[in-house]
C-alpha cells in the first residue's frame, strides 16, 4: 500500500522553474526554492504522520477548485527577506476572492502543530481552515480572501490551540472567524483593516484579544460566547463604518456548557467608529479603563428578543473615559434601569452629561441610567484628537489610452485616508466594496476593446460618514487603434499590408521589434542591427490591425500595421 501512495504524490516539470504538485505525499518532504513555483494542478493531500516542509522564498500556486488538505503537518516559515507565497494560479477576477480554496488543516492532524510565518495568503476562499490540529501563524499578510483564517473545532478529544500573531489581515471579507468547542485561541499584535469583518468568535472557550489594532473594517471585532468568556485588552478600534466592538451574550447552557467566567474589555482605545461598543444581553462582563472619544455613539446597549442576562447586576461598565462622542456617549436601548459609576464624561456638569446619555428620558422604552458618582478629571484617558475633515470626491476621469488600457484620476481630497474604487462593464452589477488605494492616479490594463466600462471611486474618511457615495466616469475602449493617439517617429510601409512590410527607423541601432494584437498577445518579435530599413515578414497571422512595438536604446516607438487577407 505504501509503495502505491508514493507513485500517487506526482512531480512533473512543466517548465524550468516550475513544479507541478498532486496526490498524496505520505513520506517526510521538503519543497525547495529553486524547484518553486510549486503548482497545484489536481488535488493534494500531506499524509497522517508526515510531514511537509516548505523553504523559505517558495511559491505556491493552486488551481482554482482543488484541494489541499493537511492530514499531517505542515511547516511554512519564511524569514525577513525570503517570504513563502500561498496565492491563486490564476486571478479571472481581481475583485472576486474566492479564486481557490485555501489550505484545510484535517481533524486527522489532531496531534501536530502546523506552522506558517512570513507568509502571504491571498485569493482564497478559506487561507487556511482548520478542523482540530493546532496552529501557530506570525508575521504572515492575508489580503483579498473570503476568510483569512478559519478554526471549527468541535471533537471533544481534542484540546488543540491557534496562536495568530503580528499578522496583517486586510481587504478580506472575514479576517478571523473563530467557531470552536474545545480550541482556545489568541488573536495579538496584529493590524486588522479593511475587512468586512475584522475577527468574529463564537467559539464555547473564548479568545485571548490583545494588543492589536482593528482600523476602518465595517465591524472590527464580533464576540458571542458560550463557556469561558474572551479577554479584550490593550486594542485599538478605529474608523469602523458599524462598530469597533460588538458582544452579544448568548444562551447560557448549550450542550452542556455555561459561561461563568467573567470577561474582561479593558485599557482599549475606541476612536472614529459608529459605534464604539455595540452589547447585546450581556453580563459576567466588566468594560474597565477603556479611552471612547470621538465615535458616533460610544456604547450602545441593546436587548435582544430571546437571550435574557442570567446573571443582570454582573455588567460593569466603570473607570470609562466617554466623551466627544457625536451623537451620545451612552446609548440605552435596553428597557432594564442600569447603573455605570466612574466614568469620565468630559465634564462635570450634569445637564452636559444627561445631554451625552440616551435613556428613558429621551425613550419612555427604555431603562433609566444612574451615572454618579462619575470621575472628575481625565486622569488615565488616552490622548486623542478629532478626526480630520474629509469630503466628497468631485469628479473622476477616465481616458482610454489604447484598445486595452485607460488612465483615471481625480482630485485629491485633504484629509482623506484614501479611496476605494472599481472598475466593471456597463452592464455589471457594481460592487458594495471597491479595491482599497491611497492614490488618485490609476492605470488600468486588460481591457477588452470594444467595451464600455464604468470607473467608480469615493474617498475613505477617518470618521463617519467613512465612505462617501460613488462618483463615477463611462469611457468607451476603442476597437481599432486609429482611435488613440500614438504618436511615432518611424515610418511602416505597405499599409495595409499582406504580411510583410517595412519599418523605417530613425538611425542604425539595434532595434527590439515586438508586434502584438490588441488583447496584447505577442504574434512577432526579432531583433535587428545595422540598418535603418527593417523587413518584418508575418506568416498566418489573421488579418487585423496589430500594434508594433520597436525599441532602440532609450527610445520606445509605437506604430500600428493593418493585415490583409
Amino acid at each position: 500500500m505504501k509503495k502505491i501512495l508514493l507513485l500517487l504524490f506526482c512531480f512533473s516539470f512543466i517548465k524550468a522553474d516550475a513544479t507541478n504538485v498532486s496526490g498524496i505525499i505520505s513520506t517526510n518532504t521538503t519543497w525547495t526554492k529553486a524547484n518553486s513555483p510549486y503548482i497545484v494542478n489536481d488535488n493534494l493531500s500531506v499524509d497522517s504522520n508526515v510531514t511537509l516542509v516548505i523553504q523559505p522564498g517558495v511559491t505556491v500556486l493552486v488551481d482554482s477548485g482543488k484541494f489541499f488538505y493537511v492530514d499531517g503537518k505542515l511547516i511554512a516559515e519564511g524569514n525577513t527577506t525570503d517570504s513563502i507565497y500561498f496565492l491563486a494560479h490564476k486571478i479571472n477576477d481581481p475583485l472576486y476572492y474566492a479564486q481557490w480554496r485555501g489550505i484545510t488543516l484535517r481533524l486527522k492532524g489532531i496531534h501536530d502543530t502546523s506552522s506558517f510565518k512570513y507568509c502571504r495568503f491571498e485569493y482564497a476562499l478559506y487561507a487556511i481552515y482548520s478542523e482540530g490540529p493546532s496552529l501557530n501563524v506570525s508575521q504572515s499578510v492575508f489580503k483579498h480572501n473570503s476568510v483569512a483564517v478559519e478554526t471549527h473545532v468541535f471533537a471533544p478529544a481534542v484540546d488543540c490551540y491557534f496562536n495568530i500573531n503580528n499578522c496583517l489581515v486586510t481587504e478580506n471579507g472575514k479576517g478571523l472567524y473563530n467557531f470552536s468547542r474545545y480550541a482556545t485561541g489568541a488573536l495579538t499584535n496584529c493590524i486588522i483593516s479593511d475587512n468586512i469583518v475584522g475577527c468574529e468568535d463564537e467559539s464555547y472557550k473564548g479568545l485571548t484579544v490583545q494588543n492589536n489594532e482593528f482600523n476602518y473594517n465595517e465591524t472590527g471585532l464580533s464576540l458571542s460566547d458560550y463557556e469561558q468568556s474572551p479577554d479584550v485588552r490593550w486594542n485599538t478600534f478605529k474608523g469602523n463604518s458599524y462598530a469597533g466592538l460588538t458582544f452579544r451574550n448568548s444562551p447560557t447552557n448549550i450542550s452542556g456548557f455555561s459561561r461563568t467566567k467573567n470577561a474582561p474589555i479593558s485599557n482599549n482605545l475606541f476612536i472614529y467608529n459608529t459605534r464604539g461598543l455595540q452589547i447585546w444581553d450581556l453580563d459576567l462582563c466588566t468594560i474597565s479603563d477603556n479611552t471612547i472619544a470621538y465615535n458616533d455613539i460610544g456604547i450602545d446597549r441593546n436587548s435582544g428578543a430571546s437571550n435574557t442576562p442570567s446573571y443582570p447586576d454582573s455588567l460593569v461598565i466603570t473607570n470609562n473615559c466617554l466623551t466627544n462622542n457625536l451623537s451620545y456617549n451612552f446609548k440605552e436601548n435596553y428597557t432594564a434601569d442600569f447603573t455605570l459609576k466612574y466614568n469620565w464624561w468630559g465634564t462635570t456638569s450634569i445637564p452636559g452629561i444627561d445631554s451625552s446619555i440616551y435613556d428613558y428620558y429621551d425613550n419612555f422604552s427604555s431603562g433609566k441610567i444612574t451615572y454618579m458618582p462619575i470621575l472628575t478629571s481625565d486622569t488615565g484617558c488616552q490622548s486623542v484628537t478629532p478626526p480630520p475633515l474629509c469630503a466628497q470626491l468631485d469628479s473622476v476621469v477616465a481616458k482610454a489610452t489604447s484598445p486595452t488600457t485607460a488612465t483615471v484620476n481625480w482630485p485629491a481630497v485633504p484629509g482623506a485616508l484614501g479611496y476605494e474604487f472599481y472598475v466593471e462593464l456597463i452592464q455589471s452589477t457594481p460592487p458594495t466594496k471597491g479595491t482599497v488605494t491611497t492614490s488618485n492616479i490609476l492605470s488600468l490594463t486588460g481591457l477588452v476593446p470594444g467595451s464600455t466600462y464604468k470607473i467608480c471611486a469615493r474617498t475613505k474618511c477617518a470618521a463617519a460618514p467613512f465612505i462617501y457615495t460613488w462618483v463615477c466616469d463611462t469611457i468607451q475602449v476603442p476597437t481599432a487603434i486609429n482611435t488613440v493617439d500614438i504618436e511615432s517617429p518611424v515610418t511602416i510601409y505597405p499599409n495595409p499590408s499582406n504580411g510583410s512590410f517595412t519599418i523605417d527607423l530613425p538611425t542604425k541601432e539595434v532595434a527590439n521589434i515586438v508586434v502584438t494584437g490588441l488583447d496584447g498577445r505577442v504574434v512577432y518579435s526579432d531583433t535587428k542591427e545595422g540598418s535603418n530599413k527593417i523587413s518584418v515578414r508575418m506568416i498566418d497571422h489573421v488579418a487585423g490591425i496589430y500594434l508594433v512595438h520597436i525599441t532602440q536604446g532609450q527610445n520606445t516607438y509605437r506604430t500600428r500595421i493593418t493585415i490583409e487577407e
